[in-house]
């Protein structure tokens, strides 16, 4: 019988064992940064204080920042319901008001509440986009703007190749021939 040579054995466990610690330490590093930015995102206190009301009776807006550091962008969305002219139908109408630029650290915002108030979004200063649902009081992240129009750019691109080498096959196909398309490029 011949021997098995078992050389380069250790060294495929060494290798293993260093790509999981690798892989383990990058996770709760990328754990710890979301943690720690949903803490800046969250020490944003938002709610209508129904007990301060405005000269008009309406109930207060309130945003106090009790971060270490400002926020930015902070915008109200309001829905609405509505008539669409032409159909008459009801629809949805969603607005957005600007309330402030920078809240600094510490600040406070105090503002008349709007009518259909759903949500808050403002940027951190990390500038990670968040939203702040009024009526679940839920926090959550907003997705990357700049992410979604590349992946939806790629996805075009994909489209255009598809469409250009399934155009070719027709084309080779209605010319009589059974060859493979031509490679994209």
């Amino acid at each position: 019988m011949a021997a098995i040579d078992w050389g380069s054995v250790p060294t495929w466990f060494s290798a293993i064992g260093t790509t999981g610690s690798l892989i383990a330490t990058l996770t709760i590093v990328l754990r710890d940064r979301r943690k720690d930015e949903r803490e800046d995102a969250a020490c944003l206190a938002i709610w209508v204080a129904p007990e301060e009301e405005t000269d008009d009776r309406r109930p207060v807006l309130r945003l106090h920042n009790a971060a270490g550091r400002p926020v930015f962008d902070v915008t109200l969305h309001c829905g609405a319901f509505g008539r669409d002219y032409e159909t008459g139908e009801l629809v949805v109408v969603m607005s957005r008001e600007s309330l402030a630029a920078v809240v600094r650290a510490g600040g406070e915002l105090k503002l008349p509440s709007r009518a259909g108030m759903d949500y808050v979004t403002f940027r951190d200063a990390h500038q990670v986009a968040w939203r702040y649902d009024l009526e679940n009081k839920t926090l959550t992240r907003e997705p990357d703007r700049l992410l979604i129009k590349t992946c939806r750019s790629t996805q075009s691109w994909v489209k255009r190749q598809r469409t250009r080498i399934v155009r070719a096959w027709r084309r080779r196909r209605s010319d009589g021939g059974e060859a493979a398309p031509e490679e994209a490029s």
